[in-house]
């Protein structure tokens, strides 16, 4: 799998003639990525890329500290708006990408049959459609507050468009295909790790490699990586360390944790001071209540 790393970037890179970035989010992933990227390119004795962290102002504190620890390294780019100013203006980012885009449009539009649609998936002909608000979820529609999928445009995607666009650089991201069935079916689809077409080019060098190759790879090579994926001892109380890091105040799939140990708990002993700023200034601990989800 190292050598397919090696072949995948090696055919990208020349295909633009090294006029490429790395998006680098101080994940264990993508940590593992710069670090084969970079055995590569002292391999080739090629010069050092760009490697981006786009702050998305909704990072866990001990991601930012581990991307700083990089210097000059990572090149940082911000979203014009912060995550808070998008709860403010848009409402919370809550069960799934899908559903809070559903319920955010159902709410938005004026015209029943959409309203019939995005509810009950009725088409315009009568057909039925999969793609609507889960039964489960209809009482969100009445909710008082709004739900959204925008913040992933606003904060994460629509910066490194800009980046992109400014500097002409051709992404390459750590996505691996065994993340989601979303992504698996996209790799099968695309049949490739690297996608030359225009307007939507991107290197996937990790597409084959699993959550255990990371693991292996970390420790085969002892690859220092961001430490919120360990147990930490935190005023006398265990914090169990992440899976996964991301947004670390997003609230989509938190209803599939375990209530008493989940992801806003572990923030509460982490990042206490903000953690009472978004739950209580903003709002964020009705809205989860009103899923079920627990806060403390």
């Amino acid at each position: 799998k190292i050598y397919h790393f090696f072949e995948v970037v090696d055919q990208y890179y020349h295909h633009f003639d090294g006029k490429v970035y790395m998006s680098f989010s101080g994940g264990k992933d993508s940590t593992v990525m710069k670090f084969l990227f970079d055995k590569w390119l002292d391999m080739n004795n090629y010069p050092k890329i760009v490697y981006l962290f786009n702050d998305t102002t909704n990072e866990h504190k001990e991601v930012l500290d581990f991307v700083k620890s990089f210097g000059d390294e990572v090149t940082w780019t911000r979203p014009k708006m912060t995550f808070a100013q998008t709860l403010v203006k848009y409402g919370f980012p809550l069960v799934s990408k899908q559903q809070a885009r559903f319920i955010s449009r159902y709410k938005g539009t004026k015209s029943e049959q959409m309203r019939q649609f995005y509810k009950y998936g009725t088409n315009k002909d009568g057909s039925q459609s999969a793609f609507k608000i889960s039964n489960k979820w209809h009482f969100l529609i009445d909710a008082p507050f709004n739900v959204t999928d925008k913040c992933c445009d606003i904060l994460k995607k629509n910066p490194v468009k800009l980046f992109e666009k400014q500097t002409g650089l051709k992404a390459i991201i750590g996505t691996m295909a065994d993340e989601s069935n979303q992504r698996t079916m996209r790799y099968l689809k695309e049949g490739s790790c690297n996608v030359f077409t225009q307007g939507k080019e991107q290197c996937k060098p990790l597409s084959i490699f699993t959550e255990a190759d990371i693991w292996a790879l970390i420790k085969k090579f002892n690859i220092s990586i961001c430490p919120i994926y360990f147990d930490q001892i935190i005023d006398g109380d265990l914090v169990k360390g992440e899976k996964r890091t991301g947004c670390a105040y997003c609230g989509f799939g938190c209803q599939f944790e375990n209530k008493e140990d989940n992801r806003f708990t572990r923030l509460a002993k982490r990042e206490p001071k903000r953690y009472a700023s978004f739950m209580d200034k903003l709002g964020y601990r009705k809205a989860l209540a009103f899923i079920g989800i627990k806060t403390t």
